[in-house]
């Protein structure tokens, strides 16, 4: 952990500083380090969304951004991605409650995105016929 030091000086310091330059009256100076806060450690607020689904749209956000020369988060925000990965929109007005999804977004992208839910949630639910419990 790096901590950087940031000294500012006020009219006072200022004029202390001109002090010493010039042979004026010393003043003795004390420096303390700043207290290093430690943030506190929040649970993730994420938990709950489908991590698999969420980097299939993350590759296809990249993809998409690629084409058109923008960074990702411009697509979409991770944010926006980890709540269609929770909430797996099936159709574009579902799609279209997903925070950061305004009109122009649902029409450029809505039908690529949806379908790639709709594809990996058709994957995961065929996969999930064939597992086999053994009692």
């Amino acid at each position: 952990m790096t901590v950087q030091l940031l000294l500012r000086l006020n009219q006072r310091s200022r004029t202390f500083l001109m002090g010493c330059l010039t042979g004026g009256e010393k003043e003795r100076v004390f420096l303390t380090k700043p207290e290093v806060q430690e943030k506190a450690v929040e649970p993730e607020k994420d938990a709950g969304y489908d991590g698999g689904l969420f980097e299939v749209l993350r590759v296809l956000r990249k993809k998409l951004a690629d084409a058109e020369n923008y960074p990702p988060y411009i697509i979409f925000t991770d944010a926006s991605l980890k709540q269609m990965a929770a909430l797996y929109p099936r159709t574009l007005s579902d799609f279209r409650k997903i925070n950061g999804v305004g009109d122009k977004k649902l029409e450029k992208y809505g039908a690529v995105f949806v379908k790639e839910i709709t594809d990996y949630y058709e994957k995961q639910e065929y996969t999930r016929s064939f597992i086999i419990r053994e009692e």
